[in-house]
């Protein structure tokens, strides 16, 4: 059998993301003046449902309104993930890098 395309799951699979994800999450909660200072336990219990929920796990986890502050967290993760991956887009297929900057941090 002849394969075109291999696929692989880097985040928590290939890779050990949760330090980074855990400094992205601790560091927007300082910066909107949220109670944060998650363990790289909690974080790990916030996993493997996407961003949204890691989120809304986290936001829950502090007892904050997810109503309140679910957009600012979202914006601020968003924006430091992107930071983050600017340096790789070079490394990602063409078709994908046209969106990036569509995401990218103003």
């Amino acid at each position: 059998m002849n394969y075109k395309h291999i696929i692989f799951d880097l985040d928590g699979t290939l890779l050990d993301t949760i330090p980074d994800l855990l400094y992205n999450l601790n560091t927007t909660f300082s910066e909107l003046g949220l109670p944060g200072k998650f363990s790289t336990a909690e974080m790990a219990t916030f996993l493997g449902s996407g961003k949204d929920e890691q989120i809304r796990r986290a936001l829950s986890a502090r007892r904050l309104s997810h109503e309140k502050y679910f957009a600012k967290v979202n914006g601020l993760v968003t924006k430091s993930i992107l930071r983050k991956l600017m340096p790789f887009c070079r490394c990602i297929t063409p078709k994908t890098r046209i969106l990036i900057p569509k995401y990218s941090p103003a």
